[in-house]
């Protein structure tokens, strides 16, 4: 805005050049200071050159709902592509939802909104809306508060049910990003409107307090790539999200906090088998408080399955590492990593201990 205002009295070759040459695209980040000054810039340099704008990021709840008054999103914004809104209210947020669902050719939609006065956030009017937008390929939606302070983030929740509507069009979106708590029960309520989906990512997998045995089975044929981060999500109901999922998964990423079911080499081996056959990349975190001596035996034996046949045959590697002076795990499993050392190159298989050396 400060550019644009002080170049705009320049000669008339240089506003040919710049301000009014068709053929040059705009990307904007708008941070007003003022209602005042949104306004004008709205009138005199947004409305003007809706036809060149290719991207537009909008920041500040109050700023967001002043702008779509004074700029009526439709569909003469022909080339507009990309839109990121932040810090606004999930509650508020679907009227301008509304007005960018006109947008003829708006690919990719990123929305930070902020929930910092409370602790549930129900998005499910917000998927419903998002899930109707005719060309949307990338659509990334967090809840800012969610992990600004990790020791709250079990008493914070998003509510999410997207039903599944007769001879309902579904969406094109591609890339999804879920950046906040979300159960695999409602994971599963959005992306069964999403037939295109390539990519999935879910920050915080969290308990589904809901049976979820009964779901009905989903093929996504082009979905290649997963990523979870799990936190009090049982490994029995991600083995069942697996087996109604029917997709083509070739690269799983997961990390898991406090549950040692996720370590049971046997479970995995029998689950990429079945339900995960074209898995060619897995990666795989597993984090926790480290085990008593009583647990010490258990713990080695489940690991040393990790050595079997079926893991070798992959070339996938468990390694481990044990921080002692914090009394902590990390478990991990990636593809083979290959070190040079004097003109040789070979498989290493890594176990670390760290304590406090003072």
């Amino acid at each position: 805005m400060e550019i644009y205002r002080s170049f705009l009295n320049l000669n008339s070759r240089f506003q040919h050049l710049i301000i009014n040459n068709p053929l040059l695209s705009l990307k904007i980040q708008l941070r007003p200071r003022t209602t005042s000054e949104l306004m004008d810039f709205c009138q005199n340099f947004i409305i003007p050159n809706k036809h060149r704008i290719l991207s537009l990021c909008l920041e500040k709840e109050l700023f967001i709902n002043d702008f779509f008054t004074y700029c009526i999103m439709d569909s003469s914004f022909t080339r507009l592509q990309a839109i990121v809104l932040r810090n606004i209210d999930p509650d508020k947020s679907v009227i301008s939802l509304f007005y960018l669902k006109s947008l003829p050719h708006l690919f990719s939609l990123t929305i930070y909104f902020n929930g910092d006065e409370q602790d549930d956030y129900d998005l499910s009017n917000i998927y419903r809306m998002i899930l109707t937008f005719p060309s949307l390929k990338y659509n990334k939606i967090s809840v800012l508060s969610c992990f600004e302070d990790e020791d709250e983030d079990e008493d914070e929740h998003t509510k999410i049910f997207v039903p599944l509507a007769f001879n309902e069009r579904f969406n094109t979106i591609e890339y999804l990003i879920i950046d906040h708590p979300c159960t695999l029960n409602e994971i599963f309520s959005i992306i069964y409107h999403t037939p295109c989906l390539c990519h999935l990512t879910c920050r915080c997998v969290t308990e589904s307090h809901e049976e979820f045995q009964n779901v009905n089975p989903i093929t996504l044929n082009k979905l290649t790539h997963i990523r979870f981060d799990m936190y009090d999500a049982w490994f029995d109901d991600f083995k069942i999200f697996m087996s109604k999922l029917f997709a083509p998964v070739q690269v799983l990423r997961i990390k898991y906090h406090t549950s040692s079911d996720y370590l049971d080499a046997d479970v995995w081996e029998q689950l990429i088998k079945k339900h995960i056959r074209y898995l060619h990349t897995f990666d795989y975190e597993y984090y926790e408080d480290y085990m008593t001596n009583d647990e010490d035996d258990h713990f080695h034996a489940k690991i040393n399955r990790f050595t079997s046949p079926f893991w070798i045959q992959h070339q996938w590697i468990f390694e481990f590492e044990i921080n002692m002076d914090e009394q902590s795990l990390h478990c991990s499993i990636h593809p083979y990593r290959y070190t040079f050392i004097s003109n040789l190159f070979y498989r290493s298989i890594q176990i670390s201990f760290q304590e406090d050396m003072a």
